[in-house]
């Protein structure tokens, strides 16, 4: 068995085994490319046949490695391809000096779970994760944060927010950057924020992430967010909270996913 970089030409054999991954079926289409251009996404190889890929990206500015799209071909699962690659994705984070590894597991996959809690990962958080549908809608109180003094700490400690389905520690670095780039919103309460990315991966799609210390001001965030999608003709608005969200029609929990990281 050989261990190498992915090339463009083994994206087909890969997908025959990324079909079902999920009930809706699997992402990997949609990120290939783009995994190819960031680099690290490896392969295992065997006598032309592709049995497993995973890909990862590390982070110097955070000092961590996003480890994602962990897939083997149904008849050579248990035999330690998934630990294999895992491991050299850690080996090579190390090289680069990082400190730890993340990955994102959803809550139904049992074995995956199973498997990085043996390989000494630690689950840090559940998120859950909704579908927001666009409306015309009007919001009062929420506002673009100028200035990240206008954060209070309570919401910043220890939270993260997500950009392509990757998740990232919310310290003063990317809080200076998400203001510059107008996509932090705040409430006059002082006691909800909302983060906006455009989805680098799926077209008219953004990908929201609240931090609710209140029902009342994350539904203000909601209605703001709603009236935003629909006037700039976003087809899907996927939402991630840690908190239970309020109740709406217009907003619908999907998933459950839990955040796992390794000290390195």
């Amino acid at each position: 068995m050989l261990i190498r970089q992915a090339h463009s030409s083994d994206k087909l054999k890969a997908l025959e085994f990324c079909k079902d991954t999920f009930s809706w079926g699997d992402y990997v289409q949609y990120t290939w490319n783009s995994w190819i251009k960031e680099g690290r996404l490896l392969v295992i190889e065997d006598s032309d046949e592709i049995l497993g890929f995973c890909h990862s990206v590390f982070f110097p500015s955070y000092n961590f490695s996003w480890i994602e799209g962990i897939r083997i071909r149904p008849r050579y699962r248990r035999r330690g391809l998934a630990t294999t690659l895992i491991k050299t994705m850690e080996e090579y984070t190390m090289k680069k000096g990082g400190q730890s590894c993340f990955m994102l597991i959803d809550d139904s996959n049992h074995s995956s779970a199973s498997l990085v809690s043996k390989l000494s990962y630690s689950k840090i958080g559940t998120w859950t994760f909704y579908k927001l549908y666009t409306r015309p809608n009007s919001s009062t109180g929420v506002f673009y944060i100028k200035n990240s003094q206008d954060l209070s700490k309570k919401i910043m400690e220890k939270n993260f927010f997500v950009k392509s389905w990757r998740w990232f520690p919310l310290n003063q670095t990317p809080i200076n950057d998400l203001i510059e780039k107008q996509q932090l919103l705040g409430t006059n309460a002082g006691d909800s924020l909302a983060v906006l990315q455009k989805s680098e991966h799926f077209e008219k799609t953004m990908l929201v992430t609240i931090i609710s210390e209140s029902k009342a001001s994350t539904k203000k965030i909601l209605d703001y967010i709603q009236n935003f999608g629909f006037q700039n003709d976003y087809e899907r608005i996927q939402v991630l909270s840690k908190s239970n969200l309020p109740r709406i029609s217009s907003l619908e929990p999907k998933n459950n996913f839990s955040l796992f990281e390794k000290i390195l």
